[in-house]
């Protein structure tokens, strides 16, 4: 390359280095908008310098390989690699990657893997990682194909992850994620055709039990953005549903929804991602965290974002081999169907999971109790309605796409984003698409803002009296469950939908749930505003909530007594510095 040039700039962790024909690097010259690089006798000095210390730093190289081969290695735990987006440049690229052993951000040449090539203003964004290994990549998609094999033990990672805990009860958390281990249930597990227990688990949901139809459990494929979330949602959504699910597909994004560049959390090597494969959601669930790069140029807005990240989860679960007879589900990392429901749906016969689905309506969509905050702040009234459940026979990528034709969505040539009107967004919504008996299969967004359910599925629970019964939750929503106000406020700025004053107002202004939260911790009468918007909270707290509660919640009163006390004392603070809501 002689005297050319190119923008610079720095998309995450990619660094550029120019080299001639020969080997010498070139002398290169940034200003504001433009990195010029000359190859000429005027740089033969310095090139000799880095000639030099190239040699010497392949023959070290070399050397630390011919050691490491005598050596038994440790081994390291499953990692996913992100593409990065390339120079849009005719030149020669040399990708930088992050060192999962080291720890930090090397050029690909120090590594076990080097990949080069001329890029063009078309070309796809590849990958560099430290397996020889590529599949073919789509824009904003990312490579799954390296792997680096299991892995640092589970009660090592813990104990870490306990020592370094900032408040008490994430070490109480972390302490019994380590010895969690419940025998209800197992991804691998057969029907046994004469137990009563699951008769009478599929009998509370209105649901039959028939073995002779379903000899094995269906196996449960879970997918999920992760960013800021904390370690309270995390710990409680991987101690319920414990050793049922066989992929957990998460994706994480170097940006926040609002295209602030945002440091990854989950890093190939790096703690959290050790933590989060350690075993916590079961010793033989496949947890895979990949890496989401925007491509700024396309996206129209923030939650377009998020749509896009969570199309990468049917990839993932379709490399784990994921088939028509297995459930999907998709939520964020706060929301969790009961471990009894999941259970359930492992071995009942359920009217939207039978072979031969129209796929119309194929959604289960929880009840879902709402904690705000602390174990002890609980909505009263008021219920959501996430997660989603869906049979893989009506999955995207994973159905028969002959039979359930593609329908018409709001950007990419009407192949991604939400579902336009006529085109099944609403239930009876399918004008546009006459004269069909077999509807569209479901991407993920589906699962979050198209409506695709006609069946309501409760518990039925005895009330407190004995003598009646009620349809009851089937899900738990773990909300706002941050170590510090600070990445809550940040949250409220950055994500979904963004408050601009959020460093500036009140706790309680800037959202009804955080308000009611607030009231709870602080035993503060509910306005008659708050009340009318059903935002009371259930008075004595967990104890007196009627129905299943959460498995670590209900096995370690330690843990919610301290985190009740961390979240109070949290808000006495914030509101020191920000002042009081009391409307």
């Amino acid at each position: 390359m002689n005297g050319s040039s190119t923008k610079a700039g720095n998309i995450g962790r990619q660094g550029i280095a120019t080299t001639t024909s020969w080997g010498f690097p070139c002398c290169c010259y940034q200003s504001q908008s433009t990195m010029s690089c000359l190859c000429s006798s005027s740089c033969s000095r310095r090139s000799k310098r880095h000639r030099n210390v190239f040699i010497f730093m392949i023959k070290m190289l070399i050397l630390l390989f011919l050691l490491q081969s005598c050596i038994q290695m440790p081994k390291f735990v499953s990692v996913r690699f992100g593409a990065f987006v390339p120079w849009t440049t005719n030149m020669t690229t040399m990708y930088y990657y992050w060192n999962s052993t080291h720890g930090e951000t090397v050029p690909a040449d120090a590594g076990v893997h080097v990949e080069t090539r001329n890029t063009t203003s078309n070309d796809a964004p590849i990958v560099v990682q430290t397996m020889p290994s590529r599949g073919n990549m789509m824009k904003n998609e990312t490579n799954s194909t390296a792997t680096i094999t299991a892995m640092i033990s589970k009660d090592e990672i813990m104990d870490q992850m306990a020592k370094e805990a900032k408040t008490l009860s994430l070490k109480i958390l972390f302490q019994f994620l380590q010895g969690h281990l419940p025998n209800d249930g197992s991804i691998e597990n057969d029907v046994e055709p004469e137990s009563k227990e699951e008769k009478l688990r599929c009998e509370r949901y209105g649901l039959e039990f028939n073995a002779t139809v379903l000899q094995k459990r269906r196996r449960i494929f879970w997918g999920s953005t992760i960013a800021d979330d904390s370690w309270h949602s995390i710990g409680v959504h991987a101690a319920e549903a414990h050793g049922l699910y066989h992929t957990v597909a998460l994706i994480e994004s170097n940006t926040t929804f609002m295209l602030t560049e945002r440091k990854l959390r989950f890093a190939p090597g790096s703690q959290n991602l050790l933590a989060l494969q350690s075993g916590i959601f079961g010793p033989k669930t496949n947890v895979v965290v990949e890496n989401y790069v925007a491509d700024m140029s396309i996206n129209p807005n923030a939650i377009w974002i998020e749509h896009l990240q969570r199309e990468l989860i049917l990839k993932i679960w379709k490399e784990n081999g994921m088939t028509v007879n297995d459930i999907g589900i998709v939520s964020d990392i706060d929301e969790v169907f009961t471990r009894d429901f999941l259970l359930a749906a492992q071995t009942c016969d359920v009217p939207m999971f039978r072979p031969g689905q129209n796929c119309r309506t194929p959604k289960i969509v929880a009840s879902t109790l709402i904690f705000e905050s602390s174990p002890e702040c609980i909505t009263q009234h008021r219920r959501w309605f996430h997660p989603d459940m869906i049979i893989g026979e009506c999955i995207d990528t994973i159905g028969d796409r002959t039979i359930h034709l593609p329908l018409k969505r709001e950007y990419a040539n009407g192949t991604l984003g939400l579902r336009l009107h006529g085109h099944g967004k609403l239930l009876q919504d399918y004008d546009n698409m006459t004269n069909i008996t077999m509807y569209p299969l479901w991407k993920p967004v589906d699962f979050r803002s198209a409506e695709g359910s006609d069946t309501s599925i409760r518990e039925y629970v005895l009330e407190s009296n004995r003598k009646r019964r009620y349809s009851g939750h089937i899900a738990f929503h773990f909300h706002n469950a941050f170590d510090d106000f600070q990445e809550l406020r940040h949250k409220y700025k950055t994500y979904g939908h963004p408050i601009s004053k959020a460093f500036q107002m009140p706790l309680g202004e800037l959202q009804e749930d955080i308000d009611m939260a607030v009231k709870c911790v602080m035993n503060r009468t509910t306005t008659e505003a708050a009340a009318s918007k059903k935002m009371e909270y259930v008075r004595g707290g967990f104890n007196n909530v009627l129905g299943r509660k959460p498995i670590l919640y209900e096995n370690s009163p330690e843990y919610r007594s301290a985190r009740n006390s961390e979240f109070k004392e949290m808000v006495i603070a914030d509101e020191k510095k920000y002042g009081t809501y009391n409307k």
